[in-house]
């Protein structure tokens, strides 16, 4: 066997090794009909207007990650990084206090008032909110997702410590 041979085998062994060990996929998807960032149940309850948002908490940094031009106007996508909290959002040149929500990182218990699944929480307590079988995801390390919009969470010793929201953007088209 050539080197160029070997090295597919090498490269995917990890892989089977820990699959036949019993761990689970971190790329697994878990359906959750009811989940949306904008559920007022299980979605991210943020301030409605971008001068509302930008008053949450002192805001460490504001990073734009990129402008995009469509259809006569400009979008802007960026992060507000604050102490325990990171907001992916994006903003639009047409209506300067509308904004979307992309990303949420949650990773302290003073932003619990921003979800229903709250850092330091048994793991038990999200997958009741969630309506999912501890079999369905054993080690709690899927994406749940519901159409558009997913959450994924970060546990250590049975509770929850990370909780991330990976949300669709909203267009202006949809705004009522």
């Amino acid at each position: 066997m050539r080197l160029w041979q070997a090295v597919p085998i090498l490269v995917l062994m990890p892989f089977c090794v820990g699959s036949a060990s019993g761990s689970q996929d971190r790329n697994a998807t878990v359906f959750v009909p009811a989940f949306s960032c904008s559920d007022a149940s299980l979605g991210v309850k943020l301030p409605l207007d971008l001068p509302g948002l930008l008053q949450i908490g002192r805001i460490q940094r504001d990073a734009m990650d990129w402008i995009e031009k469509r259809n006569g106007y400009e979008v802007t996508h960026k992060y507000l990084i604050l102490d325990g909290l990171v907001l992916g959002i994006s903003t639009f040149s047409q209506a300067p206090t509308r904004y979307s929500v992309t990303f949420v990182e949650i990773s302290d218990r003073r932003w619990g008032h921003l979800s229903a699944f709250k850092v330091g929480a048994e793991v038990r307590v999200a997958r009741e909110l969630l309506g999912v079988d501890a079999s369905v995801d054993k080690d709690f390390v899927a994406t749940y997702v519901g159409g558009r919009d997913g959450i994924e969470f970060t546990t250590a010793n049975g509770e929850l410590r990370r909780v991330v929201y990976k949300c669709a953007e909203d267009q202006p088209e949809q705004w009522k």
